[in-house]
């Protein structure tokens, strides 16, 4: 009998499985090993780059050169800012000015005149000058004369009232004041024909009463003949007034110390002012005051002045004024080469008695003697001529060495002095002439000072 084996029926066959990516379905196994194309595939038509949608758009993300790029109509480099100076509001006010209608300006009648300096640029104006005309027929130009003034800076925007006190010509007739700002033209502005201003008026002919000054004579006590004055010496000096017009003046006058020319109106660095009572028309008086000549050495013009504010209305200035030279001589004293002697030893102690030597040099133009001679412990900085700290002296010694020439140096010692009571350091100041007595041009230059230990 034959029997079957079941082994010869079997046959051992090797694989290997895999998920294979099927178009349609994706499955790798269709029953629940699948991979859903709904969700897990890369979908070309949803994850793709599409080139409609994610690129960048040449339409909507380029830099559009209509809003984007650099306008040149708004954002091109503005210009550089700059000042613009504009004269205005130009205006004369008279001091004393005829009432009666109509209303007039008088000739040498003083006046106000007034105007605006506006900045209407766009940066501040450095300092710069103006120039103002009482009369002038044509426009003003660049360095054209004129009285000359200095002006301050303006900041964008900013005005500033300019005021001139001025006098009127002497003569009737029409007239034109003009100003002028930046009269040299140096200032870089918007405009520069806004910075001048013209105003014309009418000086009539004198209405009604009107008053003169003249000064009729001067005299000086003691007279300059007879010799220099020394610096700042009081003089006595008496002018003859006469108001040779119709009207009632006031006669103040002012004397200069030193003016070789005639002072303009309200010029200042008067020596002395006197008055007398108002004048009626055709009246005179005398005034007499003290006046301080100069303080430097050599020629001088003392100048007298009536009405040197320019207040009063008048026919003619040029009778105001009269004047007489003079001359300022004088020592001027310089102290150096001071030297402590201790008459104790070689160092000075506690108490002691020491000597100071001096030498004094006349550096002025006329022989003198040094007065007394001062020492201080209430000075710490040079004092000037009369000050109250020279009034209390530490100790106080007349020269004894006599005149001393111009040129001349003299050195002298000065003894007495005692050293303080207790030990430290000290400044000891020593002043020539130190009453002043006569003034010199350089007082500074008379003190000396040290410092010495105990």
């Amino acid at each position: 009998m034959h029997v079957k084996s079941d082994a010869n029926d079997q046959l051992a066959v090797t694989y290997t499985v895999v998920a294979a990516t099927v178009p349609g379905t994706n499955t790798t196994d269709t029953g629940t090993n699948t991979t859903n194309p709904g969700t897990n595939t890369t979908n070309p038509s949803t994850n793709t780059t599409n080139p409609g949608t994610n690129t960048t758009n040449p339409g909507t993300n380029t830099t559009n050169p209509g809003t984007n790029t650099t306008n040149p109509s708004t954002n091109t480099t503005a210009p550089t800012p700059t000042a613009n100076l504009v004269v205005s509001g130009l205006a004369i006010v008279a001091i004393t000015p005829y009432l009666g209608p109509p209303f007039e300006l008088l000739a040498t009648d003083s006046v106000f005149v007034n105007f605006n300096i506006t900045n209407n640029g766009s940066a501040a104006s450095p300092v710069t000058t103006k120039a103002f005309w009482i009369e002038k027929a044509t426009a003003p130009t660049c360095n054209d004369g004129g009285t000359v003034l200095p002006v301050a800076p303006l900041a964008p925007g900013e005005s500033r009232t300019e005021s001139l006190f001025q006098r009127l010509p002497g003569a009737p007739g029409l007239y034109t004041f003009r100003v002028m700002v930046d009269n040299t033209c140096t200032v870089n502005e918007v405009s520069e024909t806004d910075n001048i201003a013209s105003l014309p008026y009418l000086i009539s002919a004198t209405i009604g009463p009107i008053a003169n000054l003249a000064l009729t004579s001067l005299v000086l006590s003691p007279s300059p003949s007879s010799g220099a004055f020394t610096p700042g010496q009081l003089v006595n000096v008496t002018v003859g007034v006469l108001n040779n017009g119709t009207a009632l003046i006031n006669s103040a006058v002012a004397a200069f110390s030193d003016s070789p020319d005639a002072p303009p109106c309200r010029e200042p660095g008067r020596a002395a002012v006197a008055a007398s009572a108002a004048l009626p028309g055709g009246s005179s008086a005398n005034i007499t005051f003290a006046v301080p000549v100069s303080l430097s050495f050599g020629a001088k013009t003392l100048r007298l002045v009536l009405d040197a504010d320019c207040l009063e209305v008048e026919s003619t200035r040029a009778d105001n004024f009269a004047s007489v030279s003079y001359n300022v001589a004088g020592p001027d004293f310089v102290v150096s080469n001071l030297q402590v002697i201790s008459l104790g030893g070689p160092v000075l102690q506690v108490g002691t008695i020491f000597s100071v030597n001096a030498t004094i040099t006349n550096v002025g133009t006329a022989a003198g003697d040094p007065g007394l001679f001062g020492a201080f412990t209430t000075i710490s900085s040079p004092a000037a001529c009369g000050d109250a700290r020279l009034n209390s002296p530490l100790s106080s010694y007349p020269w004894s060495a006599g005149s001393i020439a111009p040129g001349a140096s003299v050195t002298a010692q000065f003894t007495g002095f005692r050293a303080e009571a207790v030990p430290g350091k000290y400044v000891l100041w020593f002043v020539v002439n130190y009453l002043c007595q006569p003034q010199e041009p350089n007082f500074v230059d008379n003190q000396l000072n040290f410092t010495y230990t105990i």
